[in-house]
């Protein structure tokens, strides 16, 4: 069996892409492909195996990676690669390697998209049929949940109700907090009201005072000075006390 045929039963290449195999993959990573066969091998294996150098092998076994030709597994510190399948270079080879995978007939691509889809369905199959006997099965399938129109729309307007209940919250924090401030505030001015300095009451409390005795006749002369004056003390003390 020529290295051509044993890559393409390997790397599990569909038939249509048969005739076109060359542009999937250079004579070295055919090799290494199928030097991978049944087994995992690390760099310094793969080096042996190819008879190549450790930097030569450490360089195929990168872009072989990048291309999807291998698989790296690392466990326990140890680095081993194993060949992929054509499946997955699909994806790689027809949206970054453009130019190579047009240069395939039109038939070719067509009968090569379709085999892809059918693939799709029978590596899948097995896990959508356990969700279909059970619907709360675990299913390792990315975006497994499909929403109809109606159903997305819904999501977006359940969202955007969250972000308006959230400012809401925060707005109706703020406004608290400036209530808070303002309580605060009129309970500091009700002290400096009442405040004394060096010993004697504020102006402030001597007019409260001083209001709220109604009915005293004034007082003429140096006898009403000495009769505010009394009051004066009286009031004071009357003050302190309080």
């Amino acid at each position: 069996m020529s290295q051509p045929d044993e890559f393409v039963k390997v790397f599990q290449v569909p038939p249509a892409m048969v005739p076109y195999v060359h542009l999937v993959a250079t004579r070295q990573e055919m090799e290494l492909v199928v030097a991978l066969a049944g087994q995992a091998l690390t760099l310094e294996e793969v080096a042996e195996t190819l008879r190549i150098s450790r930097e030569e092998a450490a360089a195929l076994l990168r872009g072989a990676f990048h291309r999807d030709l291998v698989n790296r597994d690392t466990r326990a510190g140890m680095t081993t690669y194993s060949p992929g399948k054509f499946y997955t270079t699909l994806d790689y080879f027809s949206s970054v390697e453009t130019s190579t995978w047009k240069r395939l007939p039109l038939a070719a691509r067509q009968a090569v998209g379709e085999w892809q889809v059918q693939a799709f369905i029978e590596l899948w199959k097995p896990a959508i049929d356990r969700v279909v006997a059970n619907p709360d099965a675990w299913l390792p399938i990315k975006n497994r949940d499909v929403l109809l129109l109606d159903e997305a729309l819904a999501l977006v307007e359940a969202t955007e109700e969250g972000r308006r209940l959230v400012a809401r919250l925060v707005e109706e924090r703020r406004a608290g907090a400036e209530s808070l401030f303002a309580q605060s505030k009129q309970l500091q001015d009700t002290i400096e009201f009442f405040k004394i300095d060096d010993g004697r009451k504020s102006g402030r409390a001597s007019v409260l005072r001083t209001a709220a005795r109604p009915g005293k006749k004034p007082a003429s002369g140096v006898q009403a000075k000495a009769v505010a004056a009394k009051e004066d003390d009286v009031e004071y003390d009357d003050y302190e006390k309080f």
